[in-house]
């Protein structure tokens, strides 16, 4: 049956939700970039986020009870608030606007620079309106270069220029957040209840969520003595190391790093891969691999091993050897691994299908909500494959641009039910690294370029999939069904179109007004960010760069699908298989190599208090890990604020400290 919420409470926790979700888009740009701030917005447990629920459910809820008993809010109402910050979380930063639109700025200033680009672009099937000012040889910029470099002193921001690759763009990323959310509608049920994925995150979420109780304030984990021991110890430790970055090495430190490059330097051992070399603790991994299936924790961290030892052997004994091989094996992996979720599934997605197409039959409640689930999902995809065709891409392509943003979504969105990472970067599967296979003569100017754009908008933003972000949202009330979780995608869709809106504002404004980050680090203000849209496959395409079909790296694909297709059929035959192929996926990236210790320090903790403990000690010993967990959130929290207080009470930025607990790239 429905849960139904009292509407005074409910206008409370959308008012609560929408007031947080303003001032997160509004914040975050102004953190992560002007202050070049440690980022606070960025994964699937946003640390402005888990900010706000804390005052929530720590102060504001405590207050409603006791001065406006009526007014307290129950778990729907904080499921409510959360579910909005989830979504506004997307925007602001590493999920879409830390690229856009300074990419697009950058690139247009770089191509009318170029005699080979500009002529190209220009006389190519791609659109005006995508472009902030006029394509063509020395056509001038104003536009792009003001918001690259600042307003020329007495203009004002062309907001009506924008208008334009706004809508243009708009149109591309909303139909992509529409297929996401459809997306996230139609696995929920499926991976939920038939498959029972464990959901990690959900965890965490649902531990700040859960009802008080009669005659209490607080959710019961904030009464248990040994989260608040692991919650304080890790922020202590994190605390003492922040001390002594602002205090310029006058406080002692507590390692939680290692640097081994200066003993790594003889035989074989001098070609150690840096992240073997040099590698650090992240709580935040440790605490998550607790609550994530052995078999994921233990692929991830040795997977990630072996490969680095490899290469140790490879760079000695096999010179010529391509360490590309790995990437392509990784793409043939991720389509395995999005082949059986598919197959796994089939019968739910058949049904979602045909109640789609209007022929359910079955449970009318149910089928409306997955008719409702495809249609979106649909909808969104016939959308991008039209915009791709409006935008020149051909049709072969469109289908290829729109298939390949499906599979990555749904592997991201996999992954983060399934493990509960915050942070997915699905780097070897790109459009770009299958166009490299075929001929280049299947290319054009468009296509190339749209490439590039397809790179950003899709594996980049999936740093933040609103797919997963739906399955989260979905998950903080798993009894509601029917209206509530229609509610609910209603209310994600709003809350990204209006944060578009908003927070892409607030970008312009920024980068209209400042030349660079407070500390002159980054320029342009978004730093690595606006550059990363790279235009050498539109350079390759004009020049006619002649390469054929590549056998030989389709071949390493196909070892990558078979390797992954035999351990996928060994972890579904045998439950006690240990190995499963995600870990392919991660060998050769930045998030894998990084939390590959942290990841084998939670496997080896739980797997010994399970040894020797039983499921009981292991239940027990659950808010120590949650502890761990929120202990380095509200430790990235505190000390971001601390250099953001410094330089709002007059602190010279390029003098400021930042502590930064994860490097984002």
């Amino acid at each position: 049956m429905e849960h139904r919420v009292p509407d005074r409470r409910t206008l409370i926790a959308f008012c609560f939700g929408l007031l947080c979700c303003l001032t997160l888009w509004v914040a975050v740009p102004y953190n992560n970039f002007a202050l070049n701030n440690s980022f606070i917005s960025d994964g699937y447990l946003p640390e402005i986020v888990v900010f706000f629920l804390a005052i929530l459910v720590m102060v504001v809820n405590p207050l409603l009870r006791r001065w406006f008993p009526g007014g307290a809010l129950g778990q729907p109402h904080k499921a409510l608030i959360c579910g909005m910050l989830l979504f506004a979380a997307i925007i602001p930063s590493n999920g879409l606007f830390r690229f856009f639109p300074h990419c697009l700025a950058l690139d247009t200033e770089q191509i009318n620079q170029s005699p080979v680009l500009a002529p190209a672009i220009a006389n190519s099937s791609l659109p005006a309106s995508l472009f902030p000012d006029k394509v063509g040889l020395n056509e001038p910029t104003p536009i792009a270069s003001q918001l690259v470099d600042e307003l020329d002193p007495g203009k004002s921001i062309p907001w009506s220029a924008w208008v334009g690759p706004t809508v243009a763009w708009g149109t591309f990323i909303v139909a992509f957040w529409v297929l996401m959310v459809g997306m996230g509608l139609m696995v929920f049920p499926q991976w939920l209840h038939v498959e029972r994925l464990n959901f990690p995150l959900l965890r965490i979420y649902n531990a700040i969520l859960d009802d008080p109780g009669q005659g209490h304030n607080v959710p019961p984990i904030f009464k248990s003595k040994l989260f608040w021991v692991g919650c304080i110890t890790i922020f202590l430790i994190h605390s003492t190391n922040g001390l002594n970055i602002f205090t310029r090495g006058n406080f002692p430190l507590f390692p939680v790093s290692w640097d081994l490059s200066s003993i790594l330097t003889e035989g074989v051992w001098r070609y150690t891969p840096g992240f073997l070399k040099s590698t650090r603790l992240y709580f935040l991994f440790i605490g998550l691999s607790y609550f994530m299936a052995n078999r994921y924790s233990f692929s991830m961290w040795f997977t990630v091993l072996f490969f680095g030892l490899f290469m140790m052997y490879a760079q000695m004994y096999m010179p010529t050897f391509n360490a590309q091989a790995i990437y392509d094996q990784g793409s043939g992996a991720l389509i395995a691994m999005v082949v059986g979720v598919i197959w796994l599934g089939r019968q739910h997605y058949l049904r979602t299908m045909r109640a789609t197409l209007g022929l359910g039959t079955a449970d009318q409640r149910g089928d409306a909500i997955q008719a409702m689930a495809g249609r979106m999902f649909l909808l969104g995809g016939v959308v991008m494959f039209a915009w791709y065709l409006w935008a020149g891409a051909g049709l072969g392509w469109a289908i290829f641009f729109v298939v390949t943003a499906v599979l990555i979504m749904l592997m991201v969105t996999r992954i983060v039910a399934e493990t509960g990472f915050t942070y997915v970067w699905i780097i070897p599967f790109t459009a770009g690294r299958f166009i490299d296979i075929m001929p280049s003569k299947w290319s054009t100017v468009a296509s190339s370029f749209l490439q590039s754009a397809h790179y950003i908008l899709v594996n980049r933003a999936s740093a933040v999939s609103a797919a997963a972000m739906t399955v989260l949202a979905l998950g903080l009330s798993p009894w509601a069904e029917g209206q509530t979780q229609r509610r609910t995608a209603g209310l994600g869709m709003t809350i990204l179109v209006v944060g578009f809106v908003v927070c892409g504002a607030v970008h312009l404004y920024m980068g209209y007004h400042m030349t660079s980050s407070l500390d002159s680090v980054n320029t342009p203000i978004t730093g690595r960010g606006a550059q990363i849209m790279d235009l050498s496959p539109v350079a390759d395409a004009v020049s006619g760069r002649d390469s054929p079909f590549e056998a030989g790296r389709f071949r390493t694909v196909l070892l990558g699908v078979s390797v992954a297709g035999v351990l996928l059929f060994l972890c579904g035959r045998y439950p006690a298989w240990p190995l499963h192929p995600i870990g392919l996926i991660f060998v050769y990236s930045s998030i894998g190599q990084r939390i590959m210790m942290s990841l084998f320090v939670g496997w080896l903790l739980k797997v010994l208090i399970v040894q020797f403990g039983g499921a009981r000690t292991y239940r027990a010993a659950m808010p120590l890990f949650l502890g761990m967990i929120f202990g380095e959130v509200f430790a990235n929290a505190f000390w971001t604020m601390v250099p953001a207080v410094q330089i709002l009470l007059g602190a010279d930025p390029a003098t400021v400290q930042h502590m930064a607990i994860f490097q984002y790239t």
